[in-house]
């Protein structure tokens, strides 16, 4: 059985993003006025609590698809 919620390590590594770039999104909120951070939530205290479901980030993916 697949994890439903990745750390940021692990999040990275699925989008095949850094961990610093995933990092940076998440803080900023977005990269260069174009790309806004994927859905995560936090759980207790802390930078080791960010987690982000699968399913968002296939989503958020899905979501930056261009033809």
């Amino acid at each position: 059985m697949e994890k439903q919620l990745l750390t940021s390590k692990e999040a990275a590594a699925y989008l095949g993003l850094s961990e610093g770039y995933l990092r940076a999104l998440r803080c900023t909120g977005q990269i260069k006025g174009r790309l806004t951070p994927p859905p995560f939530v936090r759980i207790g205290r802390g930078r080791g609590g960010v987690r982000y479901a699968r399913k968002d980030l296939d989503e958020w993916i899905s979501d930056l698809k261009r033809c």
